[in-house]
């Protein structure tokens, strides 16, 4: 298939460096780059057949161990947590490991799920940590963006249990920090809780316990006055952000969710869940409450543990069988998709989306496979017509997807590898 050149014009090498951190065009400062968690790019991306490394590091460690969580990128600085807990800091342009703080994490176990937060204002990165995943311990931490320097810690066990993991986005609103985790037996969760700690201390403000279910990679979203998050019981919750206190829950009723809830900002959520449904719900940002009655869904019955991502008339999604599928966003109908089973294994990344002026809308997603490379993959501009632009970075299990900034991409990798692509 031919597809139209995508024609880019990027800032010269030049005009960055005479620009403070500040000037960027936009930030990715949490889990699929804001709390909306739409994963849609701003700006421009690398969207042709050739993607260009910038840099990249591989950190020592032994086994199958690596970046489990999603880099964010804040004030032109790529920021992520080691299988160890311990979080690098990157400059977006050179690569240059600007700090690294070990002072929080080091723990014994094999990976760290959650993706932290930023707060562009004071800068302030927020993390949770299990200590490796070992059990020992579980803790929230907020670090100076520039230098690195711990500047809290919560450690208590009575607010983190020692048997709770962080497997779950971080999100921080309005000088307040909402963590998620769970209890982890097999292959399910038997309890978690949703916390909202103040952002300059790192007092916990309110607790949402759960004795049935956690949340495990069940990102919230905040929404105007609410925070709204899906569970390992299949309902979808929504909470006053301020108090905790539970506005509605809804059971979806087609398995666990475990991805993030996605907002599109005129009156609709959007999640998936593990029976293989892609779910898509009113809700009231004035008041928090959700419609008891889903609008739309597709059944295609193969697991779904990834965020929607919303672009346009359409709506993304991943499943465990690697198939990206492009919905329509009014009905939710599927209007088309690409299998790169035949190639690769599963998909756990939730899609990044950018809608491109030639017609053409480039998901980017990671592949949970040894042998899989990220993957472009480009629809025109009726969703039809998939195909794959390019592939980049070097295969190994990749769990998370990419950050995108003024056309860099970032990701790393569970062989030991973080790297930037444009």
């Amino acid at each position: 298939m031919t597809k139209r050149t995508v024609f880019m014009l990027l800032l010269s090498i030049g005009l960055i460096l005479g620009l403070s951190s500040a000037a960027y065009a936009s930030d990715w400062t949490s889990f699929q780059k804001n709390n909306y968690n739409n994963g849609v790019v701003d700006g421009v991306a690398p969207s042709t057949s050739s993607f260009t490394p910038v840099w990249n590091h591989t950190i020592s460690g032994s086994g199958w161990v690596g970046w489990d969580g999603a880099p964010i990128i804040a004030n032109g600085t790529v920021y992520d947590i080691y299988f160890n807990g311990y979080v690098y800091a990157y400059d977006l342009t050179t690569g240059t490991n600007v700090w690294t703080n070990s002072a929080v994490g080091g723990g014994s176990g094999s990976f760290e799920l959650s993706t932290a937060a930023y707060d562009t204002v004071n800068d302030r990165l927020f993390v949770a940590l299990s200590n490796g995943n070992s059990s020992t311990s579980t803790s929230v931490h907020a670090i100076n963006g520039i230098t690195g320097a711990t500047v809290w810690s919560n450690t208590s066990l009575s607010n983190f249990p020692a048997n709770h993991q962080f497997n779950s986005g971080i999100k921080y609103d309005d000088g307040k920090v909402y963590v998620a985790n769970c209890v982890v037996s097999g292959s399910t969760t038997t309890t978690g809780n949703l916390t909202c700690l103040d952002a300059s201390t790192g007092v916990v403000e309110w607790n949402y316990h759960n004795s049935a279910a956690g949340f495990y990679w069940a990102t919230p979203a905040i929404i105007g006055d609410y925070v709204v998050i899906g569970c390992d019981d299949g309902y979808v919750r929504s909470f006053n952000k301020a108090t905790g206190a539970l506005v509605e829950g809804v059971n979806a009723g087609d398995g666990s969710i475990r991805g993030g809830i996605t907002y599109d900002g005129s009156g609709y959520i959007y999640f998936t869940t593990t029976g293989g449904s892609v779910f898509k719900y009113s809700f009231n940002s004035a008041t928090g409450d959700i419609g008891n009655t889903a609008t739309a869904y597709d059944d295609h019955g193969t697991r779904m543990t990834t965020t929607p991502t919303v672009a346009g008339n359409f709506v993304y999604v991943t499943d465990d069988s690697a198939v990206i599928h492009c919905y329509y966003k009014s009905t939710m109908s599927q209007r088309s998709s690409i299998d790169l089973t035949s190639t690769w294994g599963g998909i756990k990344a939730s899609p990044v989306v950018y809608d491109a002026a030639d017609g053409y809308d480039y998901v980017y997603v990671t592949v949970n496979a040894p042998t899989a490379p990220a993957s472009c993959v480009y629809f025109d501009s009726n969703g039809r017509n998939p195909d794959v632009a390019g592939t980049f970075g070097p295969a190994g299990y990749t769990l998370q997807g990419v950050a995108i900034v003024d056309g860099y991409i970032v990701f790393g990798n569970d062989v030991k590898y973080i790297g930037c692509f444009n």
